[in-house]
């Protein structure tokens, strides 16, 4: 039977009463800014520009700690020189500046309006690291450091398989020990447990790398890696590296194929940092151990020659924290894993809406 008209009618004023009373309640103040406030009628009202300035909310200031922490301090600086006594600078001798003319400057690669690659280096030659290791037929070894747009490899998966499809390569590179969600990245199939993340926020400096991250074992630690077909060439990889760091004797086992023993190996305590190397082509690599000292730096999982592409991301990484990774560190590091092209990606987490000024990164 159906319901008489002016039923239908009243349900429809009550429910738009109801929307229309829900618009009126400030949803970000008593949520904390996790949820928007909206009105009913504010795709059919016109505002004025200076309605839309009012009505839109001051974001909260959530920019990475370090980042804000330096901006802080530049602007003390700042307040200091104001009372400078006048012409005080202009007694100080300022070295002359080379300035390149803009007739000399070489133009971006572009391909119609399209620019495909602006070089920013003075000499012009950004990229020769990099060309220079796929010309000798080596493995060619690009970071991508970022935040949160890359993670779980998101982006940086489709680049990997395009470099690889033109240089060859295999293995998806640079892998953390753990993750919290390890099923969101689709390049690799990864598993363990027992694992404490330290990350550039809170870790030591003296362990934090161009990775961002180190990785200490809570009991006894595992971790897995196993490749996939969502991706080419990351079914299967020539090389499996674990790269630590262990003050004390400890003992580590791997093993790599899921058919094979576990290998024990005896590490002898050094402040320096140690590689376990193993070349084998495998689809599958496993750690464990128990030992409390151990650092771990990450794992590699590589080809022989062609691209290994390394996604290293972190939330909230504004990237001025690079400035601050250890030198002595990055040096032991590359006696194992060089890069011959970094790739920095980040803006939102160095973002505000009261910032204007972006000139700390100059000065890094």
């Amino acid at each position: 039977m159906k319901e008489p008209i002016h039923k239908l009618l009243i349900i429809l004023i009550v429910a738009l009463l109801i929307l229309g009373g829900l618009s009126f309640i400030p949803w970000s103040t008593i949520s904390g800014g996790k949820l928007h406030d909206y009105n009913l009628l504010s795709d059919i009202l016109i505002s004025s520009p200076d309605s839309l300035e009012k009505e839109t909310p001051e974001e909260e200031n959530d920019m990475d700690p370090e980042l804000l922490k330096i901006m802080l301090n530049d602007s003390a600086k700042n307040e200091v020189k104001e009372y400078m006594a006048p012409g005080y600078m202009d007694s100080v001798e300022t070295p002359s500046t080379s300035i390149i003319p803009d007739s000399v400057k070489i133009q971006p690669i572009k391909e119609g309006d399209l620019v495909v690659l602006e070089d920013y280096t003075v000499t012009q030659q950004g990229l020769r690291y990099l060309k220079t290791a796929i010309g000798s037929g080596t493995l060619a070894r690009i970071g991508v450091v970022g935040d949160s747009y890359i993670e779980g490899d998101i982006m940086v998966q489709n680049l990997r398989e395009m470099l690889q499809d033109r240089f060859g390569g295999n293995g998806v590179g640079y892998m953390n020990l753990y993750s919290d969600f390890p099923g969101f990245r689709q390049s690799v199939r990864q598993g363990g447990k027992g694992w404490e993340v330290h990350d550039f926020k809170k870790g030591k400096k003296n362990y934090i790398g161009v990775m961002q991250h180190y990785f200490t074992p809570e009991g006894n630690a595992t971790a897995l890696y196993k490749g996939v077909n969502k991706f080419g060439h990351l079914d299967k990889w020539d090389n499996s590296r674990f790269l630590f760091i262990s003050p004390e004797n400890a003992v580590i086992k791997t093993r790599v194929g899921g058919n094979n023993e576990w290998v024990l190996h005896n590490i002898t305590g050094s402040t320096d940092v140690q590689e376990i190397y193993l070349s084998s082509p495998t689809d599958r690599f496993e750690i464990e151990t128990s030992s409390p000292g151990i650092i771990g730096l990450g794992v590699w999982l590589d080809g022989n020659n062609g691209i290994s592409l390394d996604c290293m991301s972190s939330r909230g990484f504004s990237g001025i924290s690079l400035a601050d990774i250890d030198e002595s560190l990055t040096s032991k590091l590359s006696q194992y894993i060089s890069y011959d092209l970094i790739i920095l990606e980040f803006g939102i987490n160095a973002m505000s809406a009261k910032q204007k000024d972006y000139s700390v990164y100059g000065r890094k």
